[in-house]
């Protein structure tokens, strides 16, 4: 079977698919998810949140659905943004929205 040139993604509230939305520029899908660095040993770690590391996604297409760029960037570590979450700017702040 030939892989199909778009695939429509719904938009579904409270879920992953909750941030689809359109911009003056045609269509996106955001998302926000965190990392550890592969030496880092989670379980062992009392410090865990200076390790967790959150990035922003934002992948940007045009009216049709055609792919024009993806956007990534490390908005801080959890402790960071933990501090920060009242901020009109914070990560977790507009999670929580």
């Amino acid at each position: 079977m030939p892989v199909p040139e778009i695939l429509p993604i719904a938009h579904v509230p409270g879920y992953r698919t909750d941030t689809i939305g359109r911009y003056a520029g045609g269509q996106f899908l955001a998302s926000i998810t965190y990392a550890f660095r592969q030496e880092f040993q989670r379980r062992s770690a009392d410090n865990w949140e200076d390790h967790k590391r959150l990035y922003v996604v934002l992948h940007r297409f045009d009216f049709e659905g055609w792919h024009v760029e993806s956007t990534i960037w490390c908005a801080g570590t959890w402790r960071e943004q933990q501090h920060r979450r009242n901020a009109a700017d914070s990560v977790l702040e507009i999670l929580t929205q």
